[in-house]
């Protein structure tokens, strides 16, 4: 990846223009297969977790959201709301019940179909961060869409990325690897990460925790507002309680 990726945003940054081939039959099933993302919105129902090593499975709160919903996850430490928002994304699988993201069923669907609809339809906000130490910053937030090929212009999606970079503050450290970042500028660059790829549902855990007021701030806004107005669907795992009011709903998880 070393060797292609970095080419292929540099060609942007000098105005040579580069469309890639459309690999749809390459990066995964038919279109019915990852679901419809039109149908919008996130389904949990019924849902219980088995955790590692045994014991009773926990159950889930049940809810519906709809496209340009947003939704608070709050509770104490170790009340699962790391673990709803991967049951959710499909990285983990629910012992019983119904999820249903965008038209997908990620309980009922193959591991395959689930990374493949996960990877195209899904913004995610960990709480690690997990940028790719090697790559600028401007190269992290395209990442998506190179490793599932939309076809497309690259350079509109450097733009993009360019644009997300300033709504958030970042721009000057585009360049940069994320060990020339602050621990704040890597977790923006995250947040334009999960927004380059225009995802149906966003899901972000604890995605403000490094940033001081005022980023964290203008943060919350820009989430709400890609939901509302691009429709769509946000959930957000927090342990900060003053920016609730910002959200259509939340749900409180017991320890």
């Amino acid at each position: 990846m070393r060797g292609f990726f970095r080419p292929m945003v540099l060609c942007c940054l000098s105005g040579v223009r580069v469309r890639r081939e459309s690999k749809d039959a390459e990066a995964g099933p038919d279109h019915d297969a990852l679901g419809d993302g039109a149908s919008g919105g996130v389904i949990v129902e019924g849902v219980r977790h088995a955790q590692p090593g045994g014991g009773r499975a926990r159950a889930m709160p049940s809810f519906t959201l709809g496209r340009g919903e947003s939704l608070a996850v709050v509770g104490p430490s170790g009340a699962g709301k790391t673990t709803l928002l991967r049951l959710v994304a499909g990285i983990l699988r629910p012992a019983a019940g119904r999820i249903m993201v965008a038209g997908m069923d990620m309980a009922g669907s193959s591991d395959g179909a689930v990374r493949r609809f996960r990877a195209r339809r899904i913004g995610q906000v960990f709480q690690d961060i997990g940028l790719v130490a090697y790559l600028s910053g401007l190269d992290n937030i395209l990442l998506p869409l190179r490793l599932v090929p939309r076809g497309g212009d690259i350079c509109a999606a450097a733009e993009r990325a360019k644009t997300l970079a300033e709504t958030f503050g970042v721009a000057a450290v585009l360049r940069r690897l994320p060990a020339a970042m602050s621990v704040g500028e890597q977790q923006r660059i995250a947040l334009c990460r999960a927004l380059i790829a225009d995802p149906a549902v966003i899901l972000a855990d604890e995605p403000t925790a490094s940033l001081d007021r005022e980023n964290r701030d203008l943060a919350f806004r820009v989430l709400v507002r890609e939901a509302r107005e691009k429709q769509r669907t946000l959930i957000v795992a927090t342990h900060d309680d003053d920016l609730l009011d910002a959200f259509d709903r939340r749900l409180e998880l017991p320890r």
